[in-house]
Order: structure tokens, then C-alpha cells, then sequence
């Protein structure tokens, strides 16, 4: 859900040249909800889901540290400032 607020929240700033990193961390978060809701994670046992998960989680942290960082301080607007924090 944050991923998805933080997406459209760089759509309606002039910031929207940072959109792709919340949409891609989204459309990924929904993936693996879905791998979980529908038990691909006991069919495919190689991979350790858990893990695939937190590195999802650490890669989206750095990412969006990165272009917060960037839209706050590239852009003026009032909605690429709430999209950054």
C-alpha cells in the first residue's frame, strides 16, 4: 500500500521522472503477496521465500532513500516534497 501511495504521489509532482522505481517495488510487493496467497511458496521449494522478501524490502528502502533525497532536492512543488518524504 505505501508503495502504491508513494507512486501516485510522484505522478501528481513534476518529480514523475522518478515514478518507475515505486511502480516496479509495487508490482513486485504485489507478486509476492500473491506467490504467498496462492501457495507457490510451498510448490517451489529451492527458493527462500522469507528471504526474497526481506531483500525486496532492503533494496526498496535504498531506492526510495535515493529518490526522496533527489525530488526534494531537484524539485520545489509541494507534492514531489510529500512524495519524497
Amino acid at each position: 500500500v505505501l508503495s502504491f501511495i508513494i507512486f501516485i504521489c510522484y505522478i501528481a509532482s513534476v518529480a514523475a521522472a522518478f515514478m518507475m522505481a515505486p511502480l516496479l517495488e509495487f508490482l513486485l510487493a504485489l507478486f509476492l503477496f500473491f506467490a504467498y496467497a496462492s501457495k507457490l511458496n510451498e510448490k517451489f521449494k529451492g527458493l527462500y521465500w522469507p528471504l526474497m522478501d526481506f531483500l525486496r524490502c532492503v533494496t526498496a528502502a535504498v531506492i526510495y532513500f535515493a529518490i526522496s533525497i533527489a525530488a526534494v532536492s531537484k524539485y520545489s512543488d509541494g507534492a514531489s516534497k510529500a512524495a519524497g518524504v
